[in-house]
């Protein structure tokens, strides 16, 4: 298969586009939403393996991240009663996928590997005016000035 993210293609923006829009997989029968910008700032907090290329992934870091993107105003309450000393996260988002039934880990994991490597994709197409700070791979220009 094709990576259609390492070369500019139709393919790729109407992928975006999809997802930005809202289009969602399944897992285990169930409608998974695409990440938000919220729930990839969580997924980073909790130090994902989904965001850093893990080659093995546990199925309790699976079910943290379908917890987060399934249910993101809750994850977000549970991440910081955790901080707050007052709970624990992986206790809410084990309990949560009890009651999401049996999950299929695999493909679990395939949705949300997913997820995150097309998801925020379409950053890069956003232009550049020029002001941003913000440094692109390989461009060094707005760093230098």
């Amino acid at each position: 298969m094709v990576d259609i993210l390492e070369k500019d293609s139709e393919e790729k923006i109407d992928l975006e586009t999809l997802l930005t829009m809202g289009a969602r997989q399944v897992v285990s029968g169930r409608k998974v939403p695409p990440p938000t910008l919220a729930a990839l700032s969580m997924l980073e907090m909790r130090k994902s393996p989904y965001l850093v290329g893990a080659d093995a992934v546990k199925i309790e870091q699976t079910m943290e991240a379908l917890y987060i993107l399934m249910e993101p105003r809750a994850a977000m309450q549970s991440i910081l009663m955790e901080n707050l000393g007052k709970g624990y996260f992986i206790f809410d988002a084990l309990v949560w996928a009890h009651g999401f039934g049996n999950i299929n880990h695999g493909e679990a994991a395939s949705v949300i590997a997913f997820y995150v490597k097309y998801a925020a994709a379409g950053f890069d197409l956003i232009p550049d005016d020029g002001r941003s700070q913000i440094v692109k791979k390989n461009d060094t220009t707005a760093a230098n000035g």
